[in-house]
């Protein structure tokens, strides 16, 4: 059996902050708006996202949170409720967005991590709904 967790430590993780940036600034380029939740280079235009040090490190900070869900296998329930209480009362992000950089990352690992990418990603959509559907209900609650 796939196993999205083995899969994301291998392959994503290595190299961090190079997969996160480039998620995030394809998110940016979807939706503009979603800049707007970044004070640190809200203001910069996303042409211009690429060699900033902010986007990087938040880039790295989303691929290494989303790596420790995956490790978790579905029993997340906690975890994700500290992230819905913090994403929607600190950061105000909508949970809208969850699904869609979901959806980003699956196209970014479609073009960057190819044939390895093909073996996993039914499960890894399995498990990005897993967690989106769990963080729709915890920012129910929060």
């Amino acid at each position: 059996m796939a196993c999205p967790a083995k899969f994301w430590m291998e392959n994503v993780v290595p190299d961090a902050a190079e997969h996160g940036k480039n998620i995030l600034i394809r998110l940016y380029k979807e939706d503009p708006a979603a800049l707007g939740f970044f004070p640190k280079y809200k203001d910069i235009p996303v042409s211009e996202l690429g060699s900033n040090a902010d986007v990087k490190e938040q880039g790295a900070v989303v691929v290494k949170a989303l790596g420790e869900l995956l490790k978790l296998k579905g029993q997340h329930e906690s975890q994700l409720h500290a992230m819905a209480e913090s994403h929607k009362n600190t950061y105000k992000i909508p949970v809208e967005y969850f699904p869609k950089i979901f959806k980003i990352t699956d196209a970014y690992l479609q073009e960057k991590v190819g044939a390895a990418y093909a073996a996993i990603q039914a499960a890894m959509n399995v498990a990005f709904d897993q967690i989106a559907d769990g963080l729709k209900t915890q920012y129910q609650t929060v």
